[in-house]
């Protein structure tokens, strides 16, 4: 399916499940940017701002759902940074205290890096590797 009928699609959402969508592809594009043209610590800082005002239910789901939908459907890979990057700072607006891992382990024979994002002791995002590697920072 084309990116223009993805778009389409998309547009037929009622509109709570629209914004959240597109407020998580805007996300994923700031997080590919930084990620892309900025140093690491300005990277990993632009997401763990201050606490937003805490909305009276939990947001975790919906915004591990929109981020889901926006990475499989942008027209470019987006991989655990982005995707990290981009829930803490979702989380975070809606005052939710989310915290982002980064770690490292073998893949293969080879270092390799990888990003989750926790909310108290429950990962949100990135849980399907974080087991196989080690924590190393955290951010804030």
């Amino acid at each position: 399916m084309s990116f223009a009928n993805r778009l389409r699609i998309a547009a037929s959402w009622e509109g709570k499940r629209r914004t959240l969508a597109l407020e998580a592809a805007m996300e994923l594009l700031r997080a590919s940017a930084l990620v892309r043209f900025a140093p690491f610590r300005v990277s990993i800082r632009s997401s763990a701002s201050s606490l937003g005002e805490r909305m009276n239910r939990d947001p975790t789901g919906d915004v591990r759902w929109a981020i889901d939908l926006a990475s499989r459907n942008l027209p470019w890979r987006i991989v655990c940074f982005q995707r990290g990057l981009a829930a803490q700072a979702m989380l975070r607006r809606r005052g939710i205290d989310a915290r982002l891992h980064y770690g490292a382990g073998l893949a293969q024979g080879d270092l390799a890096a990888h990003v989750w994002v926790t909310v108290g002791e429950r990962i949100v995002i990135g849980e399907d590797e974080a087991a196989d590697h080690r924590c190393m920072a955290v951010f804030p």
